[in-house]
């Protein structure tokens, strides 16, 4: 598994490029905020499973949800933070982001966050850091935009990995895929949508086999062999 890993991330890294993108589902995507614009994300992940009475429960939409909010705010091109609180284990983060060239058809960006959880019917909260290497490429024939996530979660002690692409159909339509291997006999998580873009925001509706929400979460597996729908909703705050 980590030597098909490995090659895959060394087939895309020499395509890899660009500007700032329309994110992912769940995958990290180097910014490219401006100086001193912020950008305000909502990531919410139904608990309901699609096909369990679809209809009485509206396709999983009616049994709660697992919902993310956070804030991003860009000093420079480079260099930007963010917090963002998810409703599942009242999770905080807190962390820092530098964008940057790594040649003229790679960009990437280094990603260090502090994270704090609870975890259910444990006292007490947990807390570590997650450092991570998000790497994005420029569009192979002007349509496909493969990105690579490789993270470390201090706490769990476990090193990641999360492989996406974004195919654009249109100027402002895309469908998105991502899939997230693991190697400790829990199930690989994935998932996959659609994306929509107006001025000023970014809208995408998905399914997958987690309600997890995130690289860090994602990496770690589920056991889940069902569907959740899912969506994102992403609005620049300050231009």
């Amino acid at each position: 598994m980590r030597k098909a890993i490995v090659l895959v991330v060394l087939l895309l890294i020499p395509r890899m490029a660009l500007p700032y993108g329309n994110g992912m589902l769940n995958l990290e995507v180097p910014a490219g905020l401006e100086a001193r614009q912020m950008e305000f994300v909502v990531q919410h992940r139904f608990y309901g499973k699609v096909s369990e009475k679809p209809f009485d429960t509206f396709l999983g939409m009616d049994m709660g949800a697992n919902v993310g909010i956070g804030l991003r705010y860009s000093v420079s091109e480079k260099l930007g933070f963010g917090v963002s609180y998810t409703r599942s284990r009242k999770e905080y983060t807190v962390g820092l982001r530098y964008a940057y060239f790594i040649s003229e058809i790679l960009r990437g960006q280094a990603d260090v966050d502090l994270f704090s959880y609870k975890e259910p019917g444990v006292g007490g909260r947990r807390r570590g850091v997650f450092c991570q290497l998000a790497l994005q490429g420029e569009a192979v024939l002007e349509r496909a935009t493969p990105v690579v996530n490789i993270g470390y979660d201090s706490y769990n002690g476990k090193v990641g990995i999360g492989l996406g692409i974004d195919l654009e159909i249109s100027e402002d339509i895309g469908i998105m895929g991502e899939y997230f291997p693991v190697s400790d006999g829990r199930v690989d998580c994935f998932a996959f949508g659609f994306r929509l873009r107006t001025y000023g925001h970014r809208f995408m509706f998905l399914l997958g086999n987690s309600s997890e929400i995130g690289t860090r979460r994602l990496m770690l597996g589920t056991d889940s062999g069902d569907l959740y729908f899912g969506f994102n909703i992403r609005r620049l705050v300050l231009e």
